[in-house]
């Protein structure tokens, strides 16, 4: 096997497909940023608003439940977690846990329910 040596063409290649890679980061960030952000502190909420409203039985659980983390990343304007500014990461975050909310307050409805503790709605 001959030795390692340099070359010159392969080293500009090389630099040139680092260069690419990287540009197309950070407009891929770019995009990523100015889709997610309306996404995210906008549209979710609306949303999620119009279930809790106008849904109803369990709907209307997991959309109020789902309210919780989308209340919180309104008033905070970031997640709780240090992603800075990774704005894939926090619609990640965001989602996950408006989720789990969601559930929870989902299967503590049926729970009431299923014990006759509260109102009997047919939803």
């Amino acid at each position: 096997m001959p030795p390692f040596q340099f070359s010159l063409k392969w080293l500009m290649i090389v630099v040139t497909a680092v260069a690419v890679v990287m540009a197309f980061g950070v407009v891929f960030d770019t995009i990523i940023t100015w889709i997610l952000k309306p996404l995210l502190s906008f549209a979710l909420p609306a949303a999620l608003l119009s279930a809790a409203v106008f849904g109803r039985g369990d709907t209307r659980a997991f959309a109020g439940g789902a309210l919780v983390p989308c209340v919180y990343w309104m008033v905070e304007g970031t997640a709780p977690v240090s992603l800075n500014g990774a704005w894939l990461g926090v619609a990640v975050w965001l989602l996950l846990w408006c989720g789990i909310s969601g559930v929870v307050a989902l299967a503590t409805r049926r729970w009431i329910v299923r014990r006759g503790l509260g109102p009997q709605d047919r939803g």
